[in-house]
């Protein structure tokens, strides 16, 4: 009988810890609950949106110590620490295929940085402080050492693969009245998978695909569902206990983006 008793409960113990494994992996990974509309790796900040305090990055490196397969030839150039995963794997495939000339020019900028550069080259060139992507830590500017990057293997070669690693060309041809900024081969934002395929995929700028989820409330991936929301509650009960992800957009809403099961 004691034996019985035994055996009755680590079955018991048993489909407990089972119920809590399942309820633990099922269960959405916890997401920071200051995440507000102004943070987030899919903000959009241009001319006519400045970015807000909250989205100051505290995690910014020096990139000569952490980026390979790229020349850095000024020691000062730095960038978000969550880029440099991605931006390696992207520039080892590229070297690996034969494109090696690749040339960090320019990634995070301060306040001070961005309106000394807007004070010193003018407004058709530059952004003023609080308006430029440089300052997300999220935008880096790669050039090619071969010559001029729209021309360059390097620049062909990131316009079209470097989506599968987070990353988009932010200002293409035939965008600028989108945009507002002219053609810039060099100047890459980060916006993550799956955002950045979606943005490949249908020729879209980050104006147009915000505009988009706004308008039309979601965006139906394979393995992804893309969610527009106008609160942080809304955002965290979208999800239904799957993996997910919340981004501001800057401007009025949350991008929840679900990982389909």
């Amino acid at each position: 009988m004691k034996k019985l008793s035994v055996f009755l409960f680590v079955i018991v113990i048993c489909i407990w810890g089972y119920d809590l494994f399942q309820s633990e992996i099922n269960f959405p990974p916890s997401t920071n609950s200051s995440t507000s509309i102004n943070e987030g790796d899919l903000i959009l900040i241009n001319s006519s949106y400045a970015m807000h305090e909250n989205a100051i990055p505290t995690d910014i490196i020096q990139a000569e110590q952490h980026i390979n397969y790229a020349s850095i030839d000024d020691s000062s150039i730095e960038l978000s620490k969550r880029l440099v995963q991605p931006l390696n794997a992207m520039l080892k495939e590229a070297r690996e295929q034969g494109i090696t000339n690749f040339a960090i020019n320019s990634g995070y900028r301060t306040f001070e940085t961005q309106q000394s550069l807007y004070d010193e080259l003018g407004a058709n060139i530059a952004l003023p402080a609080g308006h430029s992507e440089h300052q997300l830590g999220l935008a880096i500017d790669i050039g090619s050492t071969n010559g001029p990057m729209g021309l360059s293997e390097e620049g062909m070669w990131l316009a079209q693969n470097s989506w599968r690693y987070g990353f988009i060309l932010r200002y293409p041809e035939g965008k600028t009245d989108i945009t507002g900024i002219s053609f810039e081969p060099w100047h890459f934002r980060y916006v993550g998978i799956p955002h950045s395929q979606i943005l490949f995929d249908e020729q879209w700028v980050l104006e147009e695909y915000l505009a988009y989820l706004k308008e039309n409330g979601s965006y139906e991936m394979k393995s992804h569902k893309i969610i527009y929301v106008s609160s942080i509650d809304q955002a965290k009960q979208v999800a239904n206990n799957s993996p997910y992800t919340i981004s501001g957009d800057n401007l009025a809403g949350y991008i929840v983006t679900v990982k389909k099961q």
